[in-house]
């Protein structure tokens, strides 16, 4: 797949400033225009290629490169912002839904992230808590989506540990992924497209919250 190799290639060059692995780095970033997705998942990772990159500290990137990468960065911050500010409940995916879009929500806070330590623009991190509100309760139901934490959390998420273990209250911290539209999520065990769990919607849910440690 190409953004896994894309990623790949960032994260040796990160470890090694191997300059041969850089320039297959560049040369896969210029073939995709340098962009940065404004709502990815696992099956599009480049943004984490991408961000390491930028991030980076070591010496030899094409600062043209370099410049457009930040400058997409921002932009797709920026459309984000804005996405959240006509959302009544500050969501900034918006209107739009689908399987796991929870974990979408969760994982533009690091875009914003990202975005706030290149250009710190308090609009960033105030959408990151907007993001951050609306899955534990700032919703159309008025609930939280991660069991044991926030107002209503479910209580019946498509789980196999939870809803085996005899114990009424399921495993506390899990995402669920939320409704495919804006109103019919359901929180029944057995209704795995708006219920269910995943390690890439918690991971997301992870750093969403990890990102305001060093604060």
């Amino acid at each position: 797949d190409s953004d896994d190799r894309l990623w790949a290639a960032a994260e040796l060059w990160q470890t090694t400033g191997d300059a041969q692995v850089l320039q297959d780095f560049e040369n896969q970033a210029k073939s995709i225009n340098n962009k940065i997705d404004a709502a990815w998942d696992w099956s599009n990772i480049r943004n984490l290629a991408m961000f390491t990159y930028l991030l980076s500290g070591r010496e030899g990137k094409n600062p043209d490169i370099a410049d457009d990468v930040k400058h997409d960065l921002l932009s797709v911050a920026d459309a984000i912002v804005q996405q959240a500010r006509k959302d009544v409940y500050g969501r900034p995916l918006g209107g739009t839904y689908y399987w796991g879009s929870n974990g979408t929500v969760a994982r533009q806070t690091l875009t914003l992230q990202i975005a706030y330590k290149i250009d710190p623009k308090p609009d960033y991190r105030s959408t990151v808590l907007d993001a951050i509100s609306h899955l534990f309760g700032h919703n159309t139901y008025g609930r939280s989506f991660v069991t044991g934490i926030g107002h209503l959390p479910p209580m019946n998420p498509h789980d196999r540990r939870s809803g085996a273990d005899g114990i009424k209250d399921p495993w506390p911290g899990y995402l669920v992924g939320g409704g495919t539209s804006a109103s019919n999520w359901k929180d029944i065990e057995e209704d795995y497209r708006t219920n269910e769990i995943a390690i890439n919607w918690q991971a997301a849910l992870v750093y969403a919250l990890a990102g305001f440690v060093s604060q």
